[in-house]
């Protein structure tokens, strides 16, 4: 999410090709990721054009599982964060009450 604030400086056809780069680079990271890493599985064994049109979809499935599984994780962590604000809340409502205790002993 860091990397999202350059992007806030380009419009218009600047603003895409930001986007675009972005993209692209996910892709790439992903792509090695899971056929380096973590699942080396669904890869053409040579360059035959039968084995080679069997991988792309395979390839292509693998990066739509992850994707999916990324959103999941992401989305999730995004909720946990937001249900933790009345947490936040209650402290600062503690937090100020106590500093309004402490200034009327103090006065007196």
């Amino acid at each position: 999410m860091i990397d999202e604030s350059k992007g806030l400086e380009y419009s218009g056809r600047g603003a895409a090709l930001m986007k675009w780069g972005g993209q692209m680079k996910f892709l790439v990271l992903t792509c090695i990721f899971l056929n380096v890493l973590l699942a080396p599985w669904g890869l053409a064994d040579d360059l035959q054009p039968g084995h080679v049109l069997l991988a792309i979809p395979l390839i292509l499935l693998k990066i739509l599982l992850f994707t999916v599984v990324l959103v999941m994780i992401e989305s999730s962590l995004a909720k946990l964060r937001l249900f933790r604000i009345s947490e936040f809340l209650g402290a600062a409502f503690i937090i100020s009450v106590a500093a309004m205790i402490a200034s009327i002993f103090s006065t007196v």
